[in-house]
């Protein structure tokens, strides 16, 4: 059956958030993020908190969701304040492909888990054991659904030359980048049980998440501002700690604190 069950037993899933909160509290009071980014930010930490304390990808959907949602926001906000150059329109389009994705994604693993924990009363209704028959389609099109929200994250990616150069430069792009990267290899290392992918295909989709952490390394080395390199050290280490999974898994949060101290300096 599809897991559908959250734990809240461990403390140590609490970590990250604090962080992120203690993190986006100093600065808030440096000036650097606006009121209305705080509560974009707010809403992040209360997706990740069931995110990192939960035990299906449901909740691990919600958090890169709200990742995505942090991210554009806070430029959106910037935009339209006048505080950066505007890129609303070449913005509006990823923002709402990847809420389509993530619409799409999540509402199919809902229907999923309702499905199979309705079949777990099988004397109520005696029609819906049949419904069990569903399931393995259901799984390839949660499948479907979660590789193309993958894909499109990749897009972001300045170096894979779909954004300007320039995009890098903002503190959003980083932002954006260290919750989602580590968070796709993590999503790779849960796809096997979940949706019944191979191998070969397991190992391709970190691979290309690791590529896309290089092509953006690169980038980021070759830029003068330090704070772009402390960034990259971070995201590299969180990349590599959540690909040391494949041999011998560490605690997941090894790999995904240095993600929010990293990616709000």
């Amino acid at each position: 059956m599809f897991p559908t069950s959250i734990s809240l037993s461990s403390s140590a899933h609490l970590g990250p958030m604090v962080l992120l909160s203690i993190g986006s509290g100093v600065l808030l009071c440096c000036g650097i993020l606006k009121r209305r980014d705080m509560l974009l930010l707010l809403l992040a930490w209360m997706a990740g908190l069931l995110a990192f304390a939960a035990d299906d990808l449901i909740h691990l959907l919600m958090l890169t969701s709200a990742a995505t949602w942090l991210a554009t926001g806070a430029m959106s906000c910037r935009a339209e304040s006048g505080d950066e150059k505007s890129d609303q329109p070449n913005l509006s389009r990823w923002l709402i492909g990847l809420f389509l994705a993530d619409l799409l994604a999540i509402s199919a693993l809902s229907v999923l888990g309702t499905i199979s924990l309705v079949t777990e009363l099988p004397t109520l209704i005696p029609m819906l054991p049949q419904l069990e028959e569903l399931e393995p389609a259901l799984l390839g099109m949660v499948g479907l659904l979660l590789l193309l929200s993958l894909s499109l994250r990749l897009l972001l990616y300045p170096g894979w030359g779909w954004m300007d150069v320039s995009f890098v430069k903002r503190k959003s792009q980083l932002l954006l980048v260290g919750f989602l990267l580590p968070l796709q290899l993590l999503a790779w290392q849960r796809l096997p049980p979940l949706i019944h992918i191979t191998e070969e295909v397991r190992v391709l989709g970190v691979g290309v998440c690791m590529l896309s952490a290089v092509l953006f390394g690169v980038q980021s080395l070759s830029h003068p501002n330090v704070k772009n390199r402390l960034t990259f050290l971070g995201l590299g280490w969180s990349s590599l700690c959540l690909l040391s999974t494949l041999v011998s898994p560490p605690p997941v949060l090894w790999g995904v604190t240095p993600c929010y101290v990293t990616g709000l300096i």
